[in-house]
């Protein structure tokens, strides 16, 4: 499906990936969750400079809610293999069939997940820049 209605931002760092994908779906409002909540904070003050209204959840995981058109973040580095196995359980968790997501982190952690990535999802495209891997997968 490329019609997106919501979409989920995790990790959102200050927000430019959430940006960026309320641009290119041209949605009103996103839904962000971050562990880190100074980021969670500066990602909604910028996202409300240009009027974009946006949910957020304190939260290590994504929210688990299964009713995401498209997620988009990065994974953490140098977490253990459960956590990971977590993340990747919340990501298709929170998808509707057919979803896409668009997930990026270091070479060396997607290498770790890949196989479990698979179980869950169909790998569309693996883009490999200076040690860091995006990958846009969908469920």
């Amino acid at each position: 499906t490329n019609h997106v209605e919501s979409a989920l931002c995790f990790n959102v760092g200050q927000g430019h990936i959430p940006l960026f994908v309320i641009k290119h779906f041209g949605l009103k409002n996103i839904y962000l969750t971050d562990r880190n909540l100074l980021s969670l904070k500066t990602s909604q003050h910028n996202l409300a400079k240009y009027q974009i209204e946006s949910k957020a959840e304190h939260s290590v995981f994504p929210s688990g809610e299964g009713n995401f058109d498209f997620i988009a973040g990065t994974i953490p580095e140098k977490q253990a293999q459960g956590v990971y196995e977590t993340f990747i359980q919340s990501i298709n968790a929170d998808l509707r069939p057919g979803a896409k997501a668009v997930i990026a982190s270091t070479s060396t952690t997607i290498a770790r997940i890949e196989d479990t990535l698979k179980s869950y999802f169909e790998i569309l495209s693996s883009e490999k820049e200076k040690g860091n891997v995006a990958l846009i997968m969908r469920k």
